[in-house]
């Protein structure tokens, strides 16, 4: 499960639905009137709830190695190629951190 701070946007929306719903157990609505609230309240709120949905992210690795006790991954890039300056990343912890690879680096690349 990835955070996502447009997430928050579904909060005030939980909110005013308990509180539509917790109303119209007290009173009926007319049809009419229901019909026009979807429109106006519900369908906005639902449509921006989706547009703020951001699509999730996840690096692939195209070629990986390990060297001297380091990861090493390599990211395709579709324009170029393996580049060590911007396709490789180096992991000196058992991949819980990447870093980019300093100029010492490129020479295992």
């Amino acid at each position: 499960m990835r955070a996502d701070r447009t997430d928050l946007v579904a909060l005030p929306a939980l909110g005013l639905a308990w509180w539509a719903w917790r109303r119209a157990r007290r009173e009926p609505i007319r049809r009419r009137s229901a019909r026009l609230v979807r429109l106006l309240v519900v369908l906005p709120v639902a449509v921006l709830g989706v547009a703020a949905t951001s699509a999730a992210h996840y690096p692939e690795a195209g070629q990986a190695a390990a060297v001297d006790g380091r990861l090493l991954a390599g990211r395709p890039d579709d324009h170029t190629g393996y580049q060590p300056s911007d396709g490789w990343s180096i992991s000196d912890d058992a991949g819980a951190t990447w870093h980019a690879p300093a100029a010492g680096d490129e020479i295992w690349l």
